[in-house]
């Protein structure tokens, strides 16, 4: 079939009203969005045409147009040569509605609710300024708002969610499920946040929760006393811990000012108004001593709360990193029990490499000479810290045990007729 022409479209001109039809267009794409429509034609009022600069196959048509009888403002539509497409050219339209609702767009199937039947408020708040795109390129259908005065609360989870936005995309291949990603502006405390809220669009049962993430750091205005006073507000949270999580840290840990928050989850089911899943992640530039020359830099909290069958399960972790010498970090990680008597672990994350025996010094709390590692090894410039565990006992602020494993890049006959090669030593010490 041909691409269509500047003068195969200019012929459907009246006045300055322009229909464009299947005649006109042949693209199967253009066929699937006048049926998602109901239409048999698109149609532009006050309609202009030109062709763009530097591509004389390529046309642009500018606009005023309609779908279901809403005004289609700046409505745009875009056709060029694409000699990958099978039909020899591929378009784009797009526009802004006024205003619409989720429930005018879903009785007109523009769009699927789905698991928001249930949530009068969500599906009849009105929103203001949709931007429409369509692509035959990938047969896909969206809207999108980035910034609404509209709002919703769900109290019972502590959850007030404003200034929604949103972006909807549904493919018209019905092989390619359709996807919802709202926009919030939600408040952690005293400051207020971005965050992203994921609708599944089918009725599995396993998928009928929404889940709200951030995608980017965000400095807290009050440290991690805003992430605190977000969680006492999750009743059914404090209600299945039985605690305040801020008595599980560390003083030294609350008092500091500067954190920001790099990741941030919730799991909930907003028609059961039940919280399944909280987790977060918070990090600062500051350093946390955990006994005296052991220093823990660029401190940060992370937590992971689930809540499933009546059962609470709660992890939360101290990290950072640690200077074996003046060329090599490592990862730390802490895990703080949800018993104040009981001990912390404190485990290294991955391997570390270091040139020198010596540097395990700069571990505080050991000493080489009570390693009894054979002479001849101590000169060994190739070492692989496999394993580094302290248990960590806080009440009385002392180091309970270490377990230490090292690989050495050599070989040594240190006893008599026997040659060992890259020597893997474990330690086991008790203080």
């Amino acid at each position: 079939m041909p691409i269509p022409t500047l003068n195969s479209i200019k012929s459907n001109f009246r006045g300055k009203e322009l229909d464009l039809n299947g005649a006109i267009l042949n693209h199967r794409a253009f066929q699937l969005l006048l049926q998602s429509l109901n239409a048999t034609d698109l149609t532009f009022k006050h309609a202009e045409i030109e062709i763009k600069e530097g591509a004389p196959n390529d046309i642009i048509i500018i606009g005023e147009s309609s779908i279901f009888g809403f005004p289609l403002l700046d409505s745009y539509f875009y056709l060029y040569e694409n000699n990958e497409s099978e039909m020899g050219y591929d378009f784009e339209w797009n526009g802004t509605l006024a205003a619409i609702s989720f429930k005018e767009l879903s009785q007109h199937g523009l769009i699927q609710t789905n698991r928001l039947n249930q949530l009068d408020e969500f599906l009849i708040g009105s929103f203001e300024k949709v931007d429409l795109l369509f692509s035959s390129y990938d047969k896909t259908f969206a809207l999108q708002v980035n910034y609404s005065e509209f709002k919703i609360e769900f109290p019972e989870l502590g959850l007030h969610l404003n200034h929604i936005g949103f972006y909807y995309e549904r493919s018209l291949d019905k092989s390619v499920n359709s996807n919802y990603t709202l926009s919030t502006i939600m408040k952690v405390g005293s400051t207020d946040i971005v965050a992203e809220i994921y609708i599944p669009t089918n009725n599995k049962l396993e998928q009928q929760c929404w889940s709200i993430e951030i995608k980017k750091g965000i400095p807290l205005a009050n440290g991690i006393n805003d992430v605190l006073d977000f969680l006492s507000g999750q009743s059914q949270l404090q209600s299945a811990l039985g605690k305040d999580l801020q008595s599980l840290l560390p003083k030294s840990i609350t008092d500091i000012a500067e954190f920001s928050l790099t990741d941030f989850n919730i799991y909930f089911n907003p028609v059961a108004l039940s919280l399944q899943l909280l987790s977060f992640s918070i990090k600062s530039k500051k350093s946390f001593e955990l006994v005296d020359r052991f220093r823990i830099d660029n401190i940060g909290v992370s937590a992971l709360l689930t809540l499933t069958d009546n059962k609470t399960s709660l992890s939360l972790n101290l990290f950072g990193s640690f200077a074996l010498d003046q060329f090599v970090e490592t990862s730390i990680n802490i895990q703080l029990p949800l018993n104040n008597k009981e001990n912390w672990v404190v485990e290294m994350h991955g391997h570390a490499d270091i040139k020198a025996l010596s540097n395990l010094e700069n571990i505080p709390f050991l000493k080489l000479s009570d390693l009894n590692i054979p002479p001849e090894w101590l000169t060994v410039d190739d070492i692989r810290v496999q394993k580094l565990k302290i248990i960590f006992n806080p009440l009385q602020g002392k180091i309970i045990s270490v377990e230490l494993e090292l690989e050495l890049k050599a070989e040594s006959s240190f006893i008599p007729g026997i040659k060992i090669k890259d020597p893997y030593l474990a330690f086991h010490l008790t203080f």
